[in-house]
């Protein structure tokens, strides 16, 4: 195996930089140095066809997680629900990363990557045999909806206030922050049915998290 060696300007020694024994398809590779030094902690990246440029480390562990909640209660059948949105922001909640944005009932990614989405969804029911269900629907072209998740909350056992939690997780794959977004709905038997929400704290709630890169 070759080497190219290099003397240390002062104080003896030496560093090397060796060939391997064979390239692959005995390929003659050139790499192509950046212009200048980085700044402290970068790393080298290749683009493939040999040229390197100092980049920054991957950020270990979760980049992103958010929280957002219903504020008033939802009743009747809703798509999309709006108005009522808000971010978790009781005293010990901290989001991670720069979150998401809602517009008219619709949610948009700071960020491409795969994300997990996870809800839980509070209903409510005054009489018997009453049942709601919650709705996940996303789009990867900002046009055409699909609809996810249909979890339900029902009451069958007489009358009275009853109340059912219903929950749903999705992965999404966030490869566009432009195209791909995300909307919630509500289906309910009647008025005597809805969707529990609050401004103090958690009862219909939404939690994204990236899980890494899409």
């Amino acid at each position: 195996m070759s080497s190219v060696k290099l003397t240390a300007d002062s104080g003896g020694g030496t560093v090397a930089l060796t060939a391997p024994s064979s390239t692959t398809s005995n390929a003659a590779v050139e790499l192509t140095l950046p212009v200048d030094d980085g700044t402290a902690g970068q790393i080298l990246q290749t683009d493939g066809s040999g040229n390197l440029t100092w980049v920054d480390k991957p950020t270990p562990g979760i980049t992103e997680a958010d929280q957002w909640r219903l504020t008033t209660h939802v009743q009747g059948d809703v798509d999309p629900i709006t108005g009522t949105w808000e971010r978790n922001d009781t005293s010990g909640f901290t989001k991670i990363g720069t979150g998401l944005t809602e517009s008219s009932g619709v949610f948009s990614y700071p960020s491409t990557g795969i994300w997990q989405i996870t809800a839980v969804a509070k209903s409510h029911h005054s009489s018997a045999n009453k049942w709601s269900e919650f709705m996940l629907y996303t789009t990867i072209d900002d046009s055409t909806w699909v609809k996810q998740t249909e979890p339900g909350g029902s009451n069958h056992d007489g009358g009275g206030n009853t109340y059912a939690n219903s929950t749903f997780t999705f992965i999404f794959d966030v490869t566009n922050t432009t195209n791909c977004k995300t909307r919630f709905a509500i289906n309910q038997e009647n008025s005597s049915a809805y969707l529990t929400g609050s401004s103090s704290f958690n009862c219909t709630h939404i939690t994204f998290v990236r899980l890494g890169d899409t």
